[in-house]
């Protein structure tokens, strides 16, 4: 029989809706011996569906397929748990699963409506001890994959795949609170999420994860759907300002009840784990800050308190008020249903301990078994031995085990093994016949074979099956002893490995080179059943099992080495790069700042702590952080690429309108590069004029001189003044007034600014005119103000003029 290399699983449709098959295909050979199997079929919550042991159909005998304890609904989807316990051999009742596939089992799924999806799926959601499918023929493992996507019926709104959006991890808290963290994600319900532990085991299926019991660390999550899966890693961190170290004030005892103490410590610093040392050199390891002792004895007793961040150590002298006593046996038994059948040991203490030692003796004085009570498929007759002790002393117990019918015991004598057979070699999980010579003349013979799974006995000889853990021992067994024996037969085991490949090599690579243990010499690869070069060449070879064969004793070839060869999706997060960036800066992508064309499906981290793939320079802190790409198989194939990035405070440039190199405070821009009409400093305080307040100026007349910028802004000089109809043509009448004022001036000065202010300086009203006519404005309601002075094209000034009253 060629050996298949796996079997896959698969799921079909039916011409009946909601009727599926289960297939199984080998990937080359064919299998006829004892199948087992364990494997989970899913559908979604909302389409209800029901379905027990009577929907389930099974074509060959030798497929015994059963679910124990019913569907099981967790999250928005429900399980039916098929298990296969095989107990005949496919060939003997015409069933075999080879290449072409064989129908495992039919499943009716009964009562679905709406849109509805059915799978195969991993076995993690169904409590039992397995976590993925499961597939092995008579004691061989041999799982291959799920190669069937979901069959969907009814109207079904178009799938999205889903993307991790965020993982949100709160620090892990010092006393052992254990993890906090999350996962979100986009795309269609409902999701799956497999949460691993740093060392890559399962151990979590919600969206959000609070475990106690796990430690810091770098978790990975998987969320999936129907139709594709998204992976991100979570960092679990500790807190270590949380951490304090433990300092002993003092220890001491007290004895409530004797001949117990209890030993007691005080002290400060963070969730402490104790280790106690007893005068017995009994040490008790536990996180309270005391220890109960039995039946103490007297000497020194130290303890010390550890941490993460430090110990501390302190030892007391304790005098008991009791002397130490030795345990006491009240009974030990062996019983017995017949004189040759199973032998059941059992033994009663008292006292006080702490115990040290349980264990019975055999007849010869050898370790029968550690413990008060053993069960052993047969005890030769003869005296046995139980021990106990504690601290203080031992006590001891003899029992006499003696079958009914002690008839001819006088004569009775240990078996005597004469010969074994037969010699040479064989494979492991190789059928064989085993026999041997012995002579036994006592009651109860019983002939035991190691390493062996007997499949049946006649007469001096057993058909087993050879597991390869170890030599083939045999052990005969009468009423008065035993004795033992190895085979003169060499069992080849066939040694598991595997060699995986982020980055295929790009030359042949020796096969040999991939296996850790040591290869027998003279040997030959083989793969897919044929004979294969020693070489594994990327070009040729592809994924797979690979066969060492090594040809012993009498020409007998065996399976010395099975080689899993995997080449795994390539990770590649992009070269390391450093930018310089200024603080004014838009936020931008951390991954459009990496060299290379670096994969999309990563995650970044800064310091240690998952952080955003988005850089705001304003906000965030310069440093260097770390880009992770992975596979998406856990950890193995990584990439990791740092960008190192500086960030430079920006300041602000000020716009220079009338380019006097004195910028507007009110316009201003930030950056860390001069900009085009715009300087650095900001104190201008009139923008549209050249130069700032008090600087000089010209406002274009010539009958003005000394013009400064005034407060206001204004061009300001001085001109002649005169009396009131006489100030450069301008005329301000009637003077006093008590109502209506009127200001006159020249005509042709173009246009004119004219400000009222009050006697006390305040601005009581601003106009603009062109010089058209004598009258410019008239006045009214004004008690005390001044005549200002002109403004023409723009230009405002004044001159201290005297106030008219106006009563």
């Amino acid at each position: 029989m060629a050996q298949a290399q796996e079997i896959d699983l698969s799921l079909h449709a039916t011409a009946t809706p909601d009727s599926f098959e289960v297939r199984a295909t080998a990937t080359s050979g064919e299998f006829i011996t004892i199948p087992n199997a364990v494997f989970t079929l899913r559908w979604e919550l909302a389409s209800g569906g029901v379905a027990n042991n009577g929907d389930v159909r099974r074509p060959c005998p030798a497929f015994p397929l059963y679910n124990y304890g019913g569907t099981v609904d967790i999250g928005a989807y429900r399980y039916m748990t098929l298990v296969m316990i095989g107990d005949r051999w496919m060939g003997d009742v015409g069933c075999s699963i080879g290449v072409e596939g064989t129908v495992l089992c039919g499943v009716r799924i009964r009562e679905m409506s709406g849109c509805r999806s059915v799978s195969l799926v991993q076995n993690a959601y169904t409590g039992m001890n397995n976590l993925d499918y499961f597939f092995s023929v008579g004691g061989i493992d041999a799982t291959g994959s799920i190669t069937s996507a979901p069959i969907t019926a009814g109207d079904c709104a178009p799938c999205e795949p889903p993307v991790i959006t965020g993982t949100p991890s709160l620090p892990v808290p010092y006393c052992g609170i254990g993890v906090d963290m999350s996962v979100t994600a986009a795309g269609s319900q409902p999701m799956d999420h497999a949460w691993r532990k740093p060392n890559g085991t399962l151990f979590g299926w919600l969206q959000h994860m609070q475990v106690h019991n796990a430690p810091a660390g770098l978790y990975s999550v998987v969320v999936s759907n129907l139709c594709g899966s998204d992976t991100a890693e979570v960092a679990a961190i500790v807190d270590p300002d949380a951490c304090v170290a433990p300092r002993i004030d003092s220890v001491w005892w007290e004895s409530p009840q004797s001949p117990s103490i209890y030993v007691l410590v005080a002290l400060v610093g963070s969730c402490p784990s104790f280790v106690w040392h007893q005068p017995s050199g009994l040490t008790t390891s536990n996180t309270s800050p005391w220890l109960l002792v039995n039946n103490p004895l007297e000497g020194t007793y130290t303890v010390v308190a550890t941490n993460e961040c430090g110990s501390d150590t302190m030892s007391i002298v304790i005098d008991p008020p009791m002397p130490c006593l030795p345990p006491t046996i009240e009974s030990a038994t062996i019983t017995s249903d017949h004189d040759c059948g199973p032998a059941t040991f059992t033994a009663h203490v008292s006292g006080f301990g702490p115990l040290v030692s349980q264990a019975w003796y055999a007849p010869s004085g050898s370790l029968l078994a550690t413990g008060p009570t053993l069960t052993t498929p047969f005890a030769p007759w003869g005296t046995y031995m139980f021990i106990v002790s504690n601290p203080c002393g031992p006590d001891t117990m003899e029992v006499l085990h003696m079958g009914s019918d002690t008839t001819g015991l006088s004569t009775c004598t240990p078996p005597q093994i004469l010969s074994t057979g037969p010699d040479g070699a064989v494979c492991a999980q190789d059928t064989t016949t085993l026999f041997a010579s012995y002579i036994s003349s006592g009651p109860c013979t019983n002939l035991h074979w190691s390493n062996a799974q007997v499949l049946s006995v006649h007469g001096d000889s057993s058909r087993v099956v050879l597991n390869g853990e170890g030599p083939i021992q045999l052990t005969v067994t009468n009423a008065c002893g035993q004795d033992t024996a190895l085979l003169p037969l060499f069992v080849q085991r066939m040694v598991l490995e595997q060699a995986r490949f982020c980055r295929p090599p790009t030359a042949p690579l020796s096969l040999d080179s991939m296996v850790s243990s040591s290869l027998p010499p003279e040997g030959q690869w083989y793969h897919n059943g044929l004979p294969h070069g020693p070489f594994y060449d990327t070009a040729v070879d592809t994924t797979g099992y690979f066969y060492y064969h090594v040809e012993l004793e009498g020409g007998v070839v065996c399976p010395a080495v099975r080689l899993m060869v995997q080449e795994l999706p390539r990770a590649y997060s992009g070269e390391d790069s450093s930018v310089v960036v200024c603080s004014a800066d838009p936020p931008f992508a951390l991954v459009d700042m990496l060299g290379g064309d670096p994969m999309l499906n990563g995650w970044w981290r800064y310091q240690q702590q998952p952080t955003a793939p988005t850089f705001d320079p304003a906000n965030d802190a310069g440093g260097v952080y770390t880009y992770t790409v992975s596979a998406g198989l856990g950890t193995f194939c990584n990439d990791y690429a740092l960008l190192s990035i500086e960030v430079e405070a920006a300041i602000a440039w000020y716009v220079d309108t009338d380019g006097d190199g004195l910028g507007d405070p009110l316009d201003s821009l930030l950056s860390c590069d001069p900009i085009t009409g715009h300087v650095t400093a900001g104190d201008d305080a009139c923008p549209q004029l050249f130069g700032t307040v008090g600087d000089p100026c010209d406002d274009g007349d010539p009958e003005t001189t000394d013009e400064t910028i005034s407060e206001d802004c204004a061009c300001i000089g001085g001109m002649g003044i005169g009396e009131a109809g006489g100030a450069g043509g301008w005329h301000l009448w009637p003077n006093p007034s008590r109502g209506v004022v009127q200001l006159r001036g020249p005509i042709g000065r173009g246009t004119v600014g004219i400000r009222l202010l009050d006697a006390a300086g305040r601005l009581v009203s601003r106009t603009e005119r062109t010089m058209t006519s004598g009258t410019l404005l008239a006045f009214t309601r004004c008690r005390f103000w001044h005549m200002i002075e002109p403004r023409y094209c723009g230009s405002l000034w004044s001159s201290p003029l005297h106030p008219l009253p106006i009563p």
